[in-house]
């Protein structure tokens, strides 16, 4: 059977929606949804109806595979591995999922890379990614406000109070606050790129009630990393655009700043029984949670500055309670050493740089802040989304170059 252009163009899309879908983790999030269970592991389906359909199509449809960074992600893996061997650790425990988080990273965006190769369809990954990211908000909102009555997902008045933040059952909201401050950064790109949503033009009203809705949900995380990452997305938009939005969304948007600002201090008992949004906020300190694990590594690489003390010990041995960082630079500084963490931020500059250029051209900037402050603040496994970004990012090098171009 003979299989014309048309038909190919048809397989990658869906390809691009499975590979999607999966890197939210919409399907998991449906079957918790709906309490349908399966009794193997989710990524068994991962490698039935993603890689193995997907690396099928890319077969048929290719002329030419691209294997984009392929050394350096092979010298990466090969020296972590190694590095994690009895022969630098002796009996220590190896651990591969900072590797494993990487790879998924890397090879989701191998897979998009190469069925992505013109712009209908890199309007495509960017518009089901934000589409991912519209329908956790929507379900989160929903099961917050009881709307959604299963029991599986935690609403506010009845949710889990533990570090003076709401805490879901069933999903990580860490995950889900970064997938909105993702959604954030996609939508300002479809702003600036005039990529519709849903077949309508991104009109300045929706923009902007969208952000604040996210930012919303962001806040009553209490996830800080996720809410920085989007202020800062926001502030680079209105630093390039500032001129552009009427003085309408300009007032709704400082307005709510102030209200925010004014708001610190409440305590929102009525609703939220004894969880205050804005405490983790105003207690944010580097000799607390997240600073004494930067603290932690830190000293265990002063200790070991040439091949790491290995994952597993990075954070360990030093401050009780502390057994691992999420600031993901220097857990991986502990680890292995400086020459491996040289060779790290190699791979990732790789990734998420277009050239040195940046700084002066606002799309390249957000997505250099997309790629590399996730990992601030969160670890590798959990930051599959940036495989999205490493996408945008290649492409975005094309168009720079001019070799090529899909636009």
């Amino acid at each position: 059977m003979i299989i014309d252009k048309k038909q190919i163009e048809q397989l990658r899309f869906i390809s691009i929606l499975l590979i999607i879908l999966w890197i939210f983790r919409v399907p998991s999030d449906i079957s918790k949804l709906t309490q349908i269970y399966f009794n193997f592991d989710l990524r068994f389906t991962e490698g039935i109806f993603v890689y193995i359909p997907t690396m099928i199509v890319i077969a048929i449809s290719n002329k030419k595979t691209r294997l984009p960074y392929l050394f350096i992600y092979t010298i990466f893996a090969f020296f972590y591995i190694i590095m994690e061997s009895n022969i630098f650790r002796l009996n220590a425990k190896p651990i591969y999922s900072a590797l494993l988080g990487f790879s998924y990273i890397y090879w989701y965006f191998l897979l998009m890379v190469n069925l992505a190769k013109n712009y209908e369809l890199y309007k495509k990954v960017i518009q089901i990614a934000y589409y991912c990211t519209v329908f956790i908000f929507i379900v989160i909102l929903l099961g917050y406000l009881g709307i959604i009555n299963i029991n599986i997902l935690t609403d506010l008045s009845s949710g889990t109070i533990q570090n003076e933040r709401i805490m879901s059952k069933s999903f990580h909201i860490n995950r889900i606050s970064l997938q909105l401050s993702f959604g954030i950064f996609l939508l300002i790109i479809m702003k600036m790129r005039n990529i519709k949503i849903f077949n309508l033009h991104i009109s300045n009203l929706w923009f902007w009630v969208n952000i604040l809705l996210y930012l919303f949900i962001i806040i009553i995380h209490s996830t800080r990393g996720a809410f920085a990452i989007s202020l800062i997305g926001i502030f680079i938009y209105l630093f390039y655009n500032w001129k552009k939005p009427k003085t309408f969304y300009k007032l709704i948007f400082i307005g709510f700043f102030i209200a925010l600002f004014f708001t610190l201090n409440i305590n929102l008992e009525s609703y939220f029984s004894k969880f205050h949004i804005y405490e983790r906020y105003e207690e944010t300190s580097l000799y607390q949670g997240r600073g004494l694990q930067i603290i932690a590594t830190w000293n265990n690489f002063i200790n070991n500055p040439w091949v790491g003390v290995g994952y597993y010990y990075a954070a360990r041995g030093l401050l009780e309670g502390i057994t691992e960082s999420n600031f993901s630079y220097t857990q991986i500084l502990a680890s292995h050493g400086i020459f491996f963490f040289i060779l790290y931020l190699s791979f990732l500059k790789k990734l998420f740089v277009t050239n040195f250029q940046t700084f002066k051209k606002q799309t390249p900037l957000l997505l250099l802040i997309a790629g590399f402050m996730p990992l601030m603040f969160y670890n590798l496994y959990l930051s599959v989304q940036l495989s999205v970004i490493a996408y945008l990012v290649f492409y975005e090098r094309i168009i720079q170059k001019k070799e090529n171009i899909i636009f």
